[in-house]
């Protein structure tokens, strides 16, 4: 190996390295994103379901003997 093939890898390894901390730091972003929108959500879902006066069911519709989307099954 030639040291103009070693300045090379060198060259190589220092751009790969760069872009690897870039990587890194955009999914630490993303990820701290992430974590904040989900606990956005589950606040709203929280406050949604705490300030309700009536029942909560979630439900989901399929189709049934009376044509599309004319029968459901309780989930939760």
């Amino acid at each position: 190996m030639t040291p103009t093939d070693l300045q090379d890898l060198q060259s190589r390894l220092a751009a790969l390295e760069q872009e690897n901390a870039s990587l890194k730091e955009s999914l630490s972003v993303s990820g701290r994103e992430a974590h904040y929108a989900l606990a956005q959500s589950q606040e709203r879902y929280r406050f949604l379901f705490n300030s309700m006066d009536e029942g909560f069911c979630i439900i989901e519709f399929f189709d049934g003997p009376h044509g599309p989307l004319s029968d459901y099954i309780h989930i939760e």
